[in-house]
């Protein structure tokens, strides 16, 4: 499907006003994270990544304006530690893997979502992204954000004063990872994802 369509597909799925997204696509084909190239007959189709970049960002925030920012502090973010691994490991062997690969292999037709046991993927602002079900929950952060939090923690003097006190907390609280203030959570259904790919993506293979 091509980008006009492929925009009215995705804005009536995620019930968002259609210029709004055409906004946020156009934002991302510029920065070089959607396909993009010539218009009318000879444009390119979407693919799964386009999807999964635009899905990342209208999850991450609801400015346009941000679209980029916002898509970037996300997609690159990684599982949170070795143990999130075993619930996805089958289908994205490397721990390493982003959330950008995983929205990538979810949007992709060929890629079995089992209808029957679905799951809603979460945002919280630049903090975390999350799959879950009532019985399991697979988090995203920013790990190398994480290890320098860790780092300052570690390097506090021993003994605290209110001074130090204060440094450690507005530390921790601007950083991206705070799910402090007035931060937005977002999140959609596998079973929206499901659907939505099953159509803009019918001329691609599709799961057996």
């Amino acid at each position: 499907m091509k980008s006009g369509p492929f925009i009215k597909a995705v804005a009536a799925a995620y019930r968002l006003d259609a210029q709004t997204v055409t906004l946020f696509a156009r934002s991302l084909k510029e920065a070089g994270h959607m396909t993009s190239g010539a218009r009318g007959v000879n444009a390119p189709h979407m693919m799964p990544g386009d999807l999964a970049a635009l899905t990342i960002a209208l999850l991450a925030t609801e400015k346009p304006t941000k679209a980029v920012e916002m898509f970037e502090a996300v997609a690159g973010m990684q599982l949170v530690g070795e143990g999130h691994h075993g619930a996805v490991k089958s289908q994205l062997p490397d721990k390493d893997h982003t959330f950008l690969d995983l929205l990538t292999y979810l949007c992709d037709p060929k890629n079995k979502l089992d209808s029957k046991f679905p799951f809603q993927i979460e945002v919280t602002g630049a903090a975390n992204a999350t799959l879950k079900r009532p019985d399991l929950a697979v988090m995203y952060w920013n790990r190398s954000e994480a290890e320098r939090l860790q780092s300052f923690w570690d390097n506090a003097p021993a003994e605290w004063d209110e001074g130090n006190a204060d440094a450690l907390a507005a530390e921790f609280d601007t950083s991206p990872m705070s799910a402090f203030g007035m931060v937005t959570t977002r999140e959609i259904s596998s079973t929206t994802l499901l659907n939505l790919r099953r159509f803009v993506f019918l001329d691609l293979p599709q799961e057996g």
